[in-house]
């Protein structure tokens, strides 16, 4: 083992691996270690490589490199190598970036280090991968930190980091595998580019994913664009701000995505200046999607919140949340699938200012067409919100929403609401729908006075007792007009051997029935009749025939509401 080359703090450097010990070099943190040109505080990168290869000592100790509080200089380049021990830089500062692309280690931590970059695509780590507190600060197209395609067997801790890119990607991660969980909470991650500042498409990560706390900008694109991720347990952003600014991508992408439990948003901001701040087409969400304790999402646009297809195990709870779009759709269901929602009437938002979510009123836009569900949650919106925005907040007129509301209602045993939504709907396909013509649209309004569509058949059975009495008291009324020469408009017939004298009262009352009811004879008909060679018997025998006209049509509708015939016609 020659260690003449070495200076006397990298001399140190061996001596802590073979004993197993961590090398404290100074007590200055990173920012000012950058600055500093004291040799005691210096270490260069390439005795650090030596080390790794089993260079310098004669055996290591399974604690493996562990060196805190140094200035590292030169380019550390750990490319396609597979050191004897782990690694870990704690609090240091250097002034290259580390590579370590295909590189094979036992376990890694940069836990506080300050670095201009980390490309480590590749990757294998045995063990933990532990950033928490790391600071890279850099101007590459290629990512800040670069962990496409690596594999880490342990837990990635990344909380507390800072992440700084001016020209591209924070974090390059898409295809990265993790055994364990990851968590980025607390972390400020920030870039101006295109793609997006955190992109973790098709990563998989066997246990949790957090980012609670965490802060995410991107002043020209997205800000988290993980589609096709694959959680296997929780992933959480409660209390996050993602702010994003890209017309086509939402600030915040999980198309495709797969969360084992529950995906939570509580209290979190999502933000895109020109498009959506969400976009989640057929994420699946194993337990439930929580967006609520004063959730906020503002977009432009597109969709605000593009939930299309998403299945979600159990329930989509946006109790408390405010959703913004002032030029476009607030929040997109389109054949979405839920257990469950709680969604409040004044969630849904058009106006107002948009840095004051208190000012944000509920008359946005949303799209229900294929949207599932069993139940309502009574915290959220009541009928009468449901069926204003079905009406007069969708783009268009859809049969699916009214019948998956009604079918919602029966299903708990309301069948009165459930028939007024089915009566709401036929309102809203008259003013919205395609009924073919004029003539068309004059039976559907017919259809809907008398007989509520049919859902409300008790109208024209009011409707057919009205006319009854009508005709009942015509024939009392004709009964006591005078015709002249002793007579009244309703006399008995030739039949009774009594022509031209009056009808009884009982006569007069059968005269109206058999004028009112359809069918039905009072056996009085050759007894009584009215006298039409007379002006107001004329008008009297008019009148009666256009109560037998009614009669029968109201007769009929009743007959076909209660059998549900006119609802299918």
């Amino acid at each position: 083992m020659d260690t003449s080359c070495l200076r006397a703090k990298e001399r140190d450097l061996t001596k802590a691996v073979i004993s197993g010990s961590e090398l404290v070099c100074s007590n200055l943190d990173p920012t000012s270690l950058a600055v500093s040109d004291d040799e005691q505080y210096i270490i260069r990168a390439e005795v650090i490589r030596d080390i790794l290869l089993g260079r310098h000592i004669k055996h290591s100790d399974p604690q493996g490199l562990r060196l805190t509080s140094a200035r590292i200089i030169g380019k550390l380049d750990l490319d396609r190598l597979t050191p004897v021990m782990g690694l870990a830089l704690s609090r240091c500062t250097l002034d290259q970036p580390i590579t370590m692309q295909g590189t094979h280690l036992p376990w890694l931590t940069l836990l506080g280090t300050h670095l201009p970059g980390v490309v480590a695509n590749g990757l294998l780590v045995d063990g933990a991968a532990e950033f928490a507190g790391i600071r890279v600060d850099t101007n590459s197209a290629s990512g800040a930190v670069q962990l496409v395609s690596a594999y880490i067997r342990g837990v990635f801790d990344c909380s507390g980091a800072t992440l700084i890119n001016r020209s591209g990607p924070a974090l390059a991660a898409d295809n990265l595998k993790v055994d364990g969980s990851v968590d980025f909470s607390k972390s400020e991650v920030t870039c101006d580019c295109g793609s997006g500042a955190a992109q973790l498409v098709g990563a998989l990560i066997g246990g949790s994913l957090r980012g609670d706390f965490a802060v995410l900008v991107n002043k020209s694109g997205p800000v988290f664009v993980a589609d096709n991720l694959k959680v296997g347990g929780p992933m959480s952003l409660r209390h996050s701000r993602l702010l994003g600014d890209h017309p086509l991508y939402g600030a915040m992408q999980l198309n495709g995505a797969n969360v084992g439990s529950h995906l939570e948003f509580n209290g979190a901001t999502l933000t895109n200046e020109s498009g959506a701040a969400l976009i989640a087409n057929r994420l699946r969400v194993d337990g439930a999607m929580l967006a609520r304790d004063n959730f906020h999402a503002i977009g432009r646009g597109q969709p605000t919140l593009d939930l299309q297809s998403v299945q979600i195990g159990s329930g989509l709870d946006l109790g408390s949340s405010r959703i913004l779009n002032p030029d476009g759709l607030a929040l997109d269901l389109a054949s979405a699938s839920v257990t469950w929602i709680r969604l409040p009437g004044d969630s849904i938002c058009r106006s107002g200012t948009k840095d004051d979510p208190s000012s944000w009123a509920g008359d946005g836009q949303l799209q229900l067409d294929g949207f599932t569900y069993s139940a309502l949650d009574p915290r959220g919106a009541d009928l009468n919100r449901w069926l204003l925005w079905l009406r007069s907040y969708t783009p268009a007129y859809a049969t699916q929403p009214y019948q998956q509301l009604s079918a919602m209602y029966r299903a708990a045993g309301d069948e009165v609401a459930a028939r007024r939504v089915l009566i709401a709907q036929q309102d809203d396909l008259l003013a919205r729908g395609n009924l073919g013509g004029q003539w068309a649209s004059a039976w559907h309004r017919l259809k809907r006075v008398t007989v509520g569509y049919g859902y409300q058949s008790w109208r024209a059975l009011v409707g057919f007792t009205c006319v009854v009495f009508l005709a009942v008291a015509l024939g009392l009324t004709a009964g006591h007009i005078p015709a002249g020469n002793g007579r009244f408009e309703a006399t008995h017939t030739a039949a009774t051997g009594r022509p031209g004298t009056p009808c009884s009262l009982v006569e007069q009352v059968g005269l109206g029935l058999n004028a009112g009811l359809p069918v039905i004879n009072s056996g009085l008909t050759n007894n009584c009749s009215l006298n039409s060679t007379t002006h107001f018997g004329q008008i009297l025998t008019a009148i009666s025939w256009l109560l037998q006209v009614l009669a029968w049509a109201l007769a009929t509708l009743v007959i076909a509401g209660y059998t549900g015939l006119i609802r299918r016609v």
